[in-house]
């Protein structure tokens, strides 16, 4: 047992069965959870900046748009001059990672949407549109597609098992 300044008194065995039941899975799964995601878009990303210049920006400012619309429209906080802002840098980051949207299952669920459309999106352009025959174009586009369809699924799992997150 440890005693608080208040005198109150946490037992340890409960905290760490806590941590152990709580704490670990959610983080380990989100762990699990970000590494295809963040993998999928940066190849998505790369692989369309190559062949296209600035063009791979397009799906990621729709992207941005519609994110910063829908954290306008959920998070009351952000109605000020200041909160659009910080809504446009929120929605900034949404577009690589989903992390903010997790607050709402609607955000979220678009969020996962969203990045698996853009990823599968840059990822066939660039397969098509594609002008050289390198040998290594179809295991690019599996692994963004698998990669992503999986993250996909992980942020699902994460939804329903763990609820909306509360910052």
């Amino acid at each position: 047992m440890i005693l608080r300044l208040d005198g109150s008194s946490i037992n340890l065995s409960s905290f760490f069965r806590c941590l152990l039941l709580q704490v670990v899975p959610r983080l380990t799964l989100f762990a699990v959870w970000k590494v295809p995601e963040l993998g999928a878009r940066v190849l998505a990303v790369g692989l369309c900046a190559s062949a296209f210049r600035l063009w791979f920006a397009l799906p990621l400012g729709l992207h941005w748009l519609v994110m910063l619309a829908m954290m306008l429209i959920v998070v009351p906080d952000l109605h000020e001059c200041v909160g659009v802002l910080f809504g446009g840098i929120l929605a900034a980051v949404e577009t690589f990672s989903v992390n903010f949207s997790m607050t709402t299952t609607w955000t979220l669920g678009v969020n996962l949407v969203l990045t698996l459309a853009g990823n599968v999106a840059m990822a066939t352009t660039w397969y098509v549109l594609g002008t050289q025959e390198n040998g290594y174009e179809l295991p690019c586009l599996v692994a963004v597609v698998t990669c992503s369809v999986v993250s996909a699924v992980l942020g699902g799992v994460y939804l329903k098992l763990f609820g909306e997150v509360k910052f």
